[in-house]
């Protein structure tokens, strides 16, 4: 990610940022993998942001797990203001992409939001928090849903599911993000043919494959035992990058190095132009995973407990803590271009 107006100083707290976020994913989709027998897909970008509204609010061992489990070493206003940036940065018009976002944290409309909060979400996050009435749950669901609706033009709807939220619930964080970029090097759809896509190491399924051949970024790493593709998207600035284990039946081995650090940055210093034959899925797919109980596990767990949580911060209540987390994740893939929708609340 990155905009040649963004000047140094911003692209430093960016890309700090960017490393962080590069751990976090690993540690979130290492802990969904662990006994997962079907896809893994969330947004850490999405997920980041809920968390990272929420340390906006947090006090003491509840903000210091938070910045742990996001591997947050900045101080807290170069974290806000790295979030700022990189949202500025996405949501800059670009005639080749597409990218709606919505922001949003809702506290029981019987407490009052504190101004410092407010501003803060405002400028750094291009967010709004708002008071609820939980205890008409479908209510709250439905006015929540409308908002994000409404931030995205109509590219994320039913956020949040029926029966959910209740008289109950406490801080709701919400963040929604909607993506469609064209490829630099478009795929012609009349190469696209049915063939065997293997979902596990005895069953394929027919789907379309999607087929070109060019000069792309490509590197393999036998130590990794998997190769890596750069497909970038018009404009420059953003890119899809796809790791393939070099066997049919090598993703847990992938996945196991995928723990030790070093990961990614092996794989790219193998990446050289060259010329490759890409055979690519065509693919629509949607996932939705509550997050609460995985991120607890992984150390956040104050947040979460309505006796420690410190979300003061907020409203000056110590009684707010986070009910739940549900985070939603859809992708489409075709010729033309790749993207998808990430929801997440809290």
């Amino acid at each position: 990610m990155g905009n040649s107006k963004t000047c140094p100083s911003q692209k430093w707290k960016v890309h700090c940022l960017a490393a962080s976020q590069r751990d976090f994913a690993k540690d979130l989709y290492l802990k969904l993998a662990e006994g997962s027998t079907g896809n893994i897909f969330f947004s850490p970008f999405g997920v980041a942001a809920g968390l990272g509204m929420a340390c906006a609010g947090a006090k003491g061992r509840t903000k210091d797990e938070i910045k742990s489990l996001l591997h947050l070493s900045l101080r807290s206003e170069t974290v806000h203001k790295a979030f700022r940036d990189a949202i500025i940065d996405f949501k800059n018009n670009d005639e080749h992409y597409e990218l709606r976002t919505s922001n949003l944290v809702c506290i029981p409309d019987t407490l009052s939001v504190l101004p410092d909060y407010t501003a803060l979400l405002s400028d750094m996050y291009q967010s709004l928090v708002k008071g609820v009435d939980f205890a008409d749950g479908s209510a709250a669901a439905r006015e929540i849903n409308r908002d994000v609706e409404t931030a995205t033009n109509s590219r994320i709807k039913d956020l949040i599911p029926e029966g959910v939220l209740s008289g109950d619930t406490g801080t709701v964080l919400v963040n929604a993000l909607y993506f469609k970029g064209l490829w630099n090097k478009e795929f012609k759809k009349s190469n696209t043919i049915q063939a065997a896509f293997w979902v596990s190491p005895k069953q394929s399924v027919k789907v379309p494959m999607m087929r070109s051949s060019g000069y792309f970024n490509h590197g393999s790493c036998d130590d990794i035992g998997a190769s890596v593709l750069s497909l970038n998207y018009k404009g420059g600035n953003l890119s899809m990058v796809i790791v393939l284990p070099s066997e049919r039946h090598g993703l847990a081995k992938v996945e196991a190095k995928l723990a030790k650090t070093g990961f990614v940055s092996a794989l790219e210093k193998t990446m050289k132009n060259k010329l490759v034959d890409v055979v690519f899925p065509r693919l629509e797919m949607e996932e939705a995973v509550h997050l609460k109980d995985h991120l607890w596990i992984m150390g956040a767990r104050n947040l979460f407990d309505g006796k420690a949580s410190d979300l003061s911060g907020i409203s000056g209540d110590r009684r707010l803590s986070v009910s739940f987390f549900f985070h939603k994740a859809v992708l489409k893939v075709d010729e033309e271009g790749g993207g998808g929708e990430a929801s997440t609340c809290a």
